[in-house]
């Protein structure tokens, strides 16, 4: 009686650990290119341009409401460099959520670009990839990205 018992609870391990790796790799099928990227947030920042770029800030937000939670700053990128920007996706705490990259213009004004939108909550990984090509002659940026939001991949 005993020997079936642990034959039992052996046979269900082992089902239960076959159902954990059937559930990772489903998890990972959607993600492309991103599969390399820690869970979590990353945002990667390539400076493309041929001059340096200060003060990055990235935040969570809704666009009706201007009380954004702070992801975190890039405070300088040199040129032909990338900086890299790592948190959890815990503070994705709704699914109407969007990602902002603020910085100031030359004239002292401040711009807040939507960088991506969150249709789910707390996704496991999310990951945003900016390619900066230019920077204008008042300071604006003109950037390229692409990413995975935690269903799928977005490109702009």
């Amino acid at each position: 009686m005993l020997l079936f018992v642990l034959i039992g609870i052996i046979c269900l391990s082992i089902l239960m650990f076959l159902i954990y790796l059937f559930l990772s790799f489903l998890g990972t099928l959607g993600q492309g290119e991103y599969k390399k990227y820690n869970s979590g947030v990353t945002i990667e920042v390539n400076n493309l341009n041929n001059e340096s770029i200060s003060n990055l800030k990235f935040t969570y937000g809704h666009a009706e409401n201007f009380e954004f939670k702070e992801i975190g700053l890039i405070k300088h990128i040199e040129a032909g460099k990338t900086a890299t920007l790592t948190g959890s996706s815990k503070d994705i705490y709704s699914n109407d959520l969007s990602m902002y990259m603020h910085y100031n213009l030359e004239n002292g004004e401040k711009k807040s670009d939507a960088l991506a939108y969150f249709s789910i909550q707390k996704p496991r990984k999310v990951v945003v990839i900016i390619d900066i090509n230019q920077v204008g002659d008042m300071g604006e940026i003109d950037y390229k990205i692409k990413g995975f939001d935690g269903l799928g991949e977005f490109i702009d």
